[in-house]
């Protein structure tokens, strides 16, 4: 049989506040401090959002290891909050202006699409490797094969050219979380829609039944 519990808190009642009990928050920290350090000696632990959530910090290798991005270019332009633009150059510039990660490429890879203007544009940005597809058709797993032949970064960031990054150096967790953790293979951050709802929490992957 299935359960379902429905409850209610009562706003300011001290029993049910964690934060009023500072030896639990003290071991909690103890604890997820002591399984950090088990894979890293230097890692951090901060507080999350709430009293009660923690934030693992670990340390981002020195050097940092290089990055490529790997990012299918549609070719179009499109409106974007009143303004034509086009969506590679703007996908990419967002990860220069937010700082997302140091060490990076763009592999961006086209079929002939892009005009004149276009590759001035992307030719214009440190970093960016073009590579042109000749495959007669469009097929969006090929052309990210094509992409990751030609990378040269230890990590792989799969993009699609009509996203904008938000956060700052955000790039920089991601690569610190796998270098830490080489038992996981790939992760992804949130992705939110245009209106702030959320478009991806991430994915799990389990045995097949």
């Amino acid at each position: 049989p299935i359960f379902a519990y429905i409850w209610r808190i009562i706003p300011g009642s001290a029993a049910l506040e964690i934060k009023a009990k500072q030896y639990a928050l003290d071991r909690q920290r103890r604890a997820v401090l002591d399984y950090a350090r088990q894979r890293i000696a230097s890692a951090e632990v901060i507080p999350g959002w709430d009293p009660g959530f923690w934030r693992i910090e670990y340390p981002l290798p020195s050097p940092p290891p290089l990055l490529s991005y790997v990012i299918p270019a549609g070719g179009a332009s499109r409106a974007v909050r009143g303004k034509r633009i086009d969506l590679t150059t703007n996908c990419i510039r967002s990860f220069e202006k937010r700082d997302f990660y140091p060490n990076r490429e763009y592999v961006v890879v086209h079929d002939g699409n892009l005009t004149s203007d276009h590759l001035r544009q992307l030719q214009a940005i440190p970093g960016v490797v073009l590579v042109e597809n000749s495959a007669p058709q469009f097929n969006f797993s090929q052309t990210l094969n094509v992409g990751v032949a030609r990378a040269r970064g230890e990590y792989l960031c799969l993009v699609n050219d009509d996203v904008e990054v938000i956060t700052p150096r955000g790039g920089e967790e991601l690569v610190k979380y796998l270098a830490a953790n080489d038992s996981v293979g790939t992760i992804g951050p949130l992705c939110l829609h245009e209106d702030g709802t959320i478009q991806q929490n991430g994915i799990v992957l389990l045995p097949a039944a």
